[in-house]
């Protein structure tokens, strides 16, 4: 599916460097939305010096770290533009003030 593919392309990118055999299996198991956390936390991680590569980030995968939320010097970043799009950050913003659940219910 698309989400699984773009959570693909997010970790092969050269920015973030994973296998094509550890980004399949981490696309397929995991939101396209929660990979993108990850991988902003594990950068952040890197470029405090707490990490010194991409196998830091499958980990953190593996072990379901809390990623926190983006910041907005995330989203100010090359590769969160090339990975996310303005229907991606209305969809985000509109699922931090409207749970799904009711999302349905509400006309546009």
């Amino acid at each position: 599916p698309e989400e699984s593919a773009r959570g693909f392309r997010l970790l092969t990118d050269p920015e973030v460097g994973l296998s094509e055999k550890q980004a399949r299996r981490l696309a397929g198991e995991h939101t396209f939305s929660w990979l993108l956390r990850q991988v902003f936390a594990w950068r952040r991680d890197l470029e405090a010096g707490k990490v010194s590569g991409p196998g830091a980030l499958v980990s953190r995968c593996d072990r379901h770290f809390d990623a926190g939320e983006l910041t907005e010097r995330d989203r100010a970043s090359p590769l969160y533009r090339r990975h996310v799009s303005e229907i991606d950050e209305a969809d985000e913003r509109r699922r931090k003030y409207v749970p799904d659940a009711y999302a349905e219910l509400i006309e546009h």
